[in-house]
């Protein structure tokens, strides 16, 4: 298995450190990347293109599970366990004065619970990935870096009603006409830290994403869409208001990252099936942008299930080969669960710990170098 941490510049193999302005599909080969080379992403490098000439934002979606939202990470960081998710640490290790990415967006939960400081509910209940607010109910969005403006998507039914506050001031009540979804857009904030406070007042109201930015800054922003419990076949299900077959259209991200696997695995979804819905999963999201898979980590001894989970890898892998579609290997790098545990990289059986993700994004972020 190949030591490959990797710096602000480049990989350090065996202690050296290797600049990454090789061959796209070379420095590919070293990390575990299959079906990538410079014409790969064609849709994301424009995008790219458009942010670093200040025309817009660039927008990234990581879709998938417990693994994406970054569950266990919370015993060790508390409040701050968002930060160590691969999304958000991605953001971070590639924010840049040439070109900022942005990590200050927030997609409820999804099985972090007491893991985002930003957060805080009085009433309020959080399932999957929303934010639920009935009459009463309090949601409080404090960011975490300086903004001039703030997004709020939400899906509501016609007649519901909540209201928002401004670092605590004047309660503005926001009606629904339409049953469906919605966005709040409040502009021309002071460049500061700022709460939003949102309050149910008739119906029910779910708020699916915020975001702080500044527009006058063009960025690369990044979502974390993880679930915990999610399967690919949660993820295209239309029934659900917060599932990506609802919310890609919303949202219109430049790139998708898509990890699926360890719960179709113990929910024992066949091998074929998960590959099919894997699929119409990627058609979803290519008509906005480009799909980047990635291959679950190992797992310890659980089950026994219907299937070993190297099944699911190489469903993986092969919809990776027949639509040529970048895979990032991370089953394959981290090769069994025994290596990765004697690494200290697992939180549990299931979860990486804020080591192992580290270790992850990392090897995103090495991809994204390419572009």
């Amino acid at each position: 298995m190949i030591d490959s941490r990797i710096s602000r510049r480049g990989v350090l193999i065996s202690g050296a450190a290797l600049v990454l302005d090789f061959p796209a599909a070379r420095a590919a080969s070293l990390l575990g990347i299959r079906n990538f080379d410079s014409q790969t992403l064609p849709k994301f490098r424009a995008a790219l293109a458009a942010t670093r000439a200040g025309q817009a934002d660039t927008r990234i979606l990581y879709e998938g599970d417990s693994i994406t939202r970054g569950v266990g990470t919370v015993q060790q960081w508390g409040g701050q366990a968002y930060l160590k998710a691969v999304p958000q640490r991605v953001a971070d290790i590639m924010d840049g004065p040439e070109l900022r990415w942005s990590r200050e967006t927030m997609m409820a939960l999804g099985g972090l619970a007491g893991g985002d400081a930003r957060l805080s509910t009085l009433g309020a209940t959080v399932a999957a990935n929303a934010i639920r607010l009935e009459p009463g109910n309090m949601a409080t969005h404090s960011t975490a870096v300086p903004c001039t403006a703030f997004e709020a998507l939400y899906h509501a039914s016609k007649g519901a009603a909540f209201s928002y506050s401004v670092d605590g001031g004047a309660e503005t009540v926001v009606p629904v006409g339409t049953t469906g979804f919605h966005r709040l857009t409040l502009r021309g904030l002071t460049p500061a830290l700022h709460a939003f406070r949102f309050t149910g007042v008739a119906g029910a109201t779910r708020l699916l994403a915020q975001r702080g930015h500044s527009p006058e800054r063009r960025e690369v922003t990044v979502f974390n869409h993880g679930i915990g419990g999610a399967t690919a076949a949660m993820a295209i299900d239309r029934g659900s208001p917060y599932s990506t077959a609802n919310t890609i259209g919303q949202i219109r991200p430049h790139l998708t990252v898509i990890n699926f696997g360890l719960n179709d695995w113990q929910k024992n979804v066949a091998p074929e099936q998960f590959k099919a819905n894997l699929r119409a999963l990627i058609d979803l999201c290519t008509p906005t942008g480009d799909v980047i898979l990635e291959t679950c980590n190992p797992s310890g001894p659980r089950g026994p299930y219907a299937y070993p989970l190297g099944a699911y890898w190489q469903a993986t892998r092969e919809l990776s080969d027949e639509i040529a579609c970048p895979l990032i290997d991370t089953a394959a790098i981290w090769s069994d669960y025994q290596t990765v545990f004697a690494r200290k990289w697992m939180a549990d059986t299931l979860h990486p710990n804020a080591a192992g993700y580290d270790d992850k994004a990392l090897r995103h972020a090495a991809l994204f170098r390419q572009l």
